[in-house]
């Protein structure tokens, strides 16, 4: 997950912006914490050092790229049972 996570973030940095303050792992940590315990932005966003706002973005970041790993981590499995 964390890999793609990282390809996805250097493709996204690499048209513009700045670094985020918080690390990959960080940032996938935050999002299995909103989705496990539904806690409100403001205190994930407290616990991490930022905004309500720059964690709402984060979150939703990680939901949008996620499911391209499960697609593909299904595929492999299914490639890899046709194996014999």
């Amino acid at each position: 997950m964390i890999e793609i996570l990282d390809k996805e973030d250097r493709q996204k940095k690499a048209r513009s912006g700045r670094k985020s303050k918080i690390c990959i792992e960080d940032r996938l940590l935050m999002a299995l914490e909103y989705i496990r315990e539904y806690r409100t932005y403001f205190h994930i966003g407290q616990n991490y050092g930022v905004s309500e706002s720059n964690c709402f973005k984060i979150i939703k970041w990680i939901e949008e790229t996620l499911p391209k790993f499960c697609v593909t981590w299904k595929k492999r499995a299914v490639e890899e049972s046709m194996k014999f």
